[in-house]
């Protein structure tokens, strides 16, 4: 009798944590250890790297990161990057070191001790480009010899380099000047011969990019600290402030294609925009831990590394995922008071739709700033529920606003840490 209790309340457990999983934006998967994750790469859906420093170490997943497997560990190496072009072959640079596999990380061996860095990128087995800091160094041999190429278009101090062909590559930082560094962005169309300074952008304080990406030849987006967020639609020529970020300092960005975004940061933030940077949209990433380094496989499977060994997946691009409550058709719309309110750190929303329409749950501050996108799809008629999750926010009051081609609603709720 008692194994039959202990069997329904299992099946109950399960039950709800699924619910509460479907809902989930990022989840959090099991890295076993406590290091800083700095960076993470995949080669496919199933296949994926991150490395970390404090203690130093290289952390291998075959399973789409159900779980992690560590294949270095060294309180000497501190990693700070990753970049795969087949599951494998692989480089990770470090402080002073780079190593490289050819095995898919079986064995890791040291190709120099002197050419450490903050990122690196390789397009094939022979070319790459690394971040060391103040210069910038370039390998024809993969990765056996790399030689300086100096300060990309005036850069002095480059924190990440990204490559599109062999000769097209983007190299991001900061240009010191009078003990003032201005946001610097520069890049090559001939294999690192000449750099051109794509944009020198006025500090709001002392500003820093710190990662690059373009979804293809024509569109990218540059991050950095005091919510330096930047894009460009012709290849990098001119640069534009991204106006909707409200806070952030942003340590990486990633990006599957020409309009899905995502950005990751400071006190766990993550943005995302699905317009090649138009809007963005903060996420709810479930932790206050500083996230260094994120990667999209597509437009819906990615993740986010950082502190203490945090490993968070998404996979539906890190949107509030909708859980339908009821089939029953309802009489009219109607959307609900959140539960609970005021609430800490999360509260669920429920809303009636009585018919096939596309459906917006939008939460916006006191100011009127748009601060999330619970819901953005089509939904059939029914009852659902939504989790808001404020911990990345200030306590304070809020707004959600349902809207629909025939219905709009707003109601008030509290934050209170």
């Amino acid at each position: 009798m008692i194994k039959h209790y202990e069997k329904i309340f299992y099946t109950l457990f399960i039950i709800q944590y699924s619910l509460l999983i479907t809902n989930a934006q990022w989840v959090q998967q099991y890295s076993g250890t406590t290091s800083w994750l700095t960076s993470v790469w995949f080669v496919n859906g199933n296949t994926g790297y991150t490395v970390g420093l404090l203690p130093g170490v290289i952390l291998k997943t075959t399973n789409g990161g159900v779980n992690w497997m560590q294949q270095l560990s060294t309180d000497t190496i501190y990693f700070t990057g990753v970049d795969f072009i087949d599951v494998n072959t692989g480089w990770a640079c470090a402080n002073f070191e780079i190593l490289h596999t050819t095995n898919g990380g079986i064995n890791w061996v040291i190709q120099s001790t002197n050419d450490g860095g903050y990122g690196i990128s390789f397009i094939n087995a022979n070319t790459g480009y690394l971040a060391n800091g103040p210069p910038i160094r370039k390998t024809t041999d993969g990765g056996h010899t790399w030689f300086l190429q100096g300060l990309p278009g005036g850069i002095n101090s480059v924190h990440a380099v990204r490559m599109l062909t062999v000769n097209y590559a983007f190299a991001v930082g900061a240009v010191y000047n009078d003990r003032v560094s201005n946001s610097a962005i520069s890049k090559t169309t001939n294999g690192g011969v000449n750099w051109i300074l794509g944009a020198i952008i006025p500090p709001l304080g002392s500003a820093t990019l710190y990662g690059v990406a373009f979804g293809n030849a024509n569109t990218g987006i540059a991050v950095g600290d005091l919510s330096n967020v930047w894009r460009s639609t012709d290849s990098g020529t001119s640069w534009r402030q991204c106006r909707d970020i409200l806070y952030g300092f942003f340590t990486d960005v990633s990006s599957p294609d020409a309009n899905h975004y995502t950005a990751v940061g400071g006190g766990g933030t993550i943005i995302r925009t699905t317009n090649a940077g138009v809007n963005w949209v903060y996420q709810t990433s479930g932790t206050y831990r500083h996230l260094d380094g994120v990667y999209f496989i597509d437009s819906l499977n990615g993740y986010a590394v950082g502190d203490s060994g945090t490993i968070l997946h998404t996979t539906n691009g890190g949107v509030a995922s909708v859980v339908k409550l009821s089939n029953n058709v309802p009489l009219e719309f109607k959307l609900y008071q959140n539960y609970p309110n005021p609430f800490n750190p999360a509260t669920k929303i429920r809303f009636d739709i009585p018919k096939t329409e596309k459906v917006n749950l939008i939460v916006y501050d006191i100011l009127g700033r748009k601060i999330a996108t619970l819901i953005d799809e089509e939904l059939k008629a029914g009852t659902y529920k939504v989790n808001f999750d404020a911990t990345n926010h200030s306590s304070g009051v809020y707004f959600y606003t349902l809207q629909t081609e025939s219905y709009r609603e707003t109601k008030t709720m509290i934050f209170i840490k």
